[in-house]
């Protein structure tokens, strides 16, 4: 396994009820904490499905936009299903995740990613990973394009994560370069808690508000139902692509 941060101390910040407002169904969302960490430590430590070893059709929409001279940031990599189908098409790729289980997965799948290079454990609740992963980013993106790919990644941190997430955006990023974001929508049935682990979906307006303040300009944003389908489950998926105009 590689990596140059190590996970600091985090606490649960506070736990916000509310219900599904299509379905009336009640949910209870940890928003902070290593406890979601925990949870994708053992998901990842188990044998997956062979379905979640396949390139999604997000990372296959991404290779058909960016050009080969680009730096791939994936962040929230997960396995590196999507990381490999990067590197396999002939892109830099540098893959993050809070879960150590999932950067060790994704050096056991490639070889390529066995080197402290261009794999990192960066926990977005831990102020000072933030802030050597933005040092140590800035330096090996010198040179070249830049874009940050994040999949199924904001649904599944708190809200204080998500706001450091994109102020940390907003830093690695240059004027033109991109932004790749998937996740889960509110009107999906998907608002739950099991135990430490949790889902928050979010509302695309929310996400391009968001990057709108920090300088990008929204090229796209929609949601579907057929973006990400696996087995039966066919949620609300929202995708948002935006491009940074400002310093």
């Amino acid at each position: 396994m590689s990596s140059v941060f190590r996970s600091g101390p985090t606490v649960i910040l506070n736990i916000r009820v509310g219900s599904d407002y299509e379905n009336k169904r009640s949910y209870i969302v940890t928003t902070g904490g290593i406890g979601n960490i925990h949870h994708w430590d053992a998901f990842y430590a188990s044998n997956l499905p062979l379905e979640l070893l396949e390139p999604s059709p997000f990372a296959k929409l991404v290779v058909a936009r960016i050009p080969l001279n680009t730096h791939i940031i994936d962040v929230g990599c997960g396995n590196g299903r999507d990381s490999i189908f990067f590197k396999n098409n002939g892109y830099a790729v540098i893959a993050l995740d809070g879960s150590s289980s999932a950067i060790q997965t994704l050096c056991q799948n490639d070889s390529r990613f066995t080197n402290n290079q261009n794999t990192f454990i960066l926990n977005f609740e831990d102020v000072q990973e933030i802030k050597e992963s933005t040092h140590s980013l800035l330096l090996k993106l010198s040179t070249g394009n830049s874009a940050i790919y994040a999949r199924f990644f904001l649904h599944a941190i708190s809200e204080v994560a998500q706001k450091s997430f994109f102020d940390w955006v907003a830093k690695i990023l240059r004027p033109g370069e991109f932004i790749f974001l998937e996740y889960r929508s509110p009107h999906a049935n998907d608002y739950y808690s099991m135990g430490s682990h949790f889902r928050r979906p979010i509302e695309a307006r929310t996400v391009s508000d968001s990057l709108t303040a920090l300088g990008f300009e929204i090229l796209e944003s929609d949601s579907s139902k057929t973006f990400a389908p696996f087995r039966s489950d066919n949620t609300m998926i929202s995708r948002t692509i935006a491009r940074k105009t400002l310093c």
